[in-house]
Order: C-alpha cells, then structure tokens, then sequence
C-alpha cells in the first residue's frame, strides 16, 4: 500500500510544471557549483604550475577557462583579464591557439620531467 501512494506521489510531482521548473533550475546551480569547483581547482594546480617545475601551468589554465566559461561568467572575465593566464586563455578562446612561448614553457617542462624520472630509476 505504501508503495503505491509513495509512486503516485513520485508520478505527481514529475507531471507538475512548477516542481519541474523548480528541479531544472536546482540541476543548472548544481552544474555550474560543479563546473566552477572545478575550475578554482584547476586554476590552483595552475598557479602551483608556474613555480613548480614538473607541473604545466597552460592546459590547467586553459582548462581552468573552459570550466569558468560553463560555470561563472564573473569568474571567466578574471580569468581572461588576469595577469598571469589572460593573454594564453584569450589567444585559445579566440583563435584556438596556444602561443610559442608557452609551447616551448610545456616542452621544457615535459622535458625537465622525463630528465627526472630516468635520472630516479638510474
């Protein structure tokens, strides 16, 4: 008996609009807290890329940007003005591109690792 009334109640709430408008509006806070959570995370892993050696700044920058664009308009503009990834996060939403300075910072950067790794397993 229970279960019955517990699906008609279930059914009930589905079919009205108002608890539908209510749950898509809850869904998209959900999505943006997700997707802004995930770009604070990773534009600290980029911040600790600049004076750490072995981590990549630019993809966790550039990944950083495409969560803040999903989640937070406010915090995609700061990231986009910022002094530290601005311009490498507008070259990539505007022309799709990563600069040669900053090429050339990742292949250090993946070289300096593969150097570590084989100098501690020698």
């Amino acid at each position: 008996m229970t279960l019955v009334v517990l699906v008609s109640i279930i059914i009930k709430t589905v079919l009205t609009e108002g608890v539908n408008m209510e749950k898509n509006r809850i869904q998209q806070w959900i999505r943006r807290w997700w997707w802004n959570a995930a770009g604070a995370m990773m534009f600290v892993v980029a911040v600790l890329g600049l004076f750490l050696p072995f981590v990549p700044a630019a993809p966790f920058a550039l990944f950083a940007g495409a969560c803040f664009a999903r989640g937070s308009e406010k915090f995609h503009q700061y990231l986009m003005n910022s002094r530290l990834f601005g311009k490498m996060v507008r070259d990539w939403h505007e022309h799709r591109k990563i600069s040669r300075g900053t090429w050339f910072a990742l292949g250090v950067s993946a070289g300096m690792t593969v150097g570590f790794i084989v100098w501690w397993l020698l």
